[in-house]
Formats: structure tokens, C-alpha cells, sequence
């Protein structure tokens, strides 16, 4: 899925929903394999893994689509417009 400015009237979290939904749910048929050496993974490294996807993951791609909305996606202002947003 590619970002467009025809997205801009959704939600920033539904659009970055969707910007990782999709890709993950075309991933199911090469991935289903490994689905079982997940029952073998401690519950330090399940905790360790789902906060850096949250972190990492969804707030970083959170911060970049609302700076894209902002700036009506100018690419140039996307740096400025991003850094003004994570000061408040």
C-alpha cells in the first residue's frame, strides 16, 4: 500500500492499521510453517519482541504519517513538520 495524499482524510492510526495489515496477511502463506517454534520462545523474548514492535513499529510509523498528513505529503517539509509534532 502506498501512502497518498487521498488517505489524508483517515484516521492516521486506521491508515497505519492498514499499512501493516495488508503485508502481514500476504506474508500468511510463507510464514505458516514457523507458527510452531513460537510455542517454544520464553516469555521474556515474546515480551521483548512485542514491545519493540509496539514502540518501534507502531508509534515511529504513527509519528511519520500524521508528519506526511501535515505537510499534505510535501517531502521536503516531512523532517521539520515531523520533529515540530514530537515537541508537543
Amino acid at each position: 500500500m502506498i501512502l497518498t495524499p487521498r488517505l489524508a482524510g483517515l484516521s492516521v492510526v486506521f491508515v497505519v492499521f492498514l499499512v501493516h495489515a495488508i503485508p502481514f496477511l500476504l506474508m500468511q502463506p510463507v510464514l505458516y510453517r514457523s507458527y510452531g517454534e513460537l510455542a517454544h520462545v520464553s516469555a521474556k523474548t515474546t515480551l521483548s519482541l512485542v514491545l519493540v514492535s509496539v514502540t518501534g513499529g507502531f508509534v515511529g510509523t504513527v509519528a511519520i504519517v500524521k508528519a506526511l498528513f501535515l505537510v499534505q505529503f510535501d517531502m521536503v517539509s516531512v523532517v521539520v513538520a515531523g520533529h515540530w509534532q514530537l515537541q508537543f
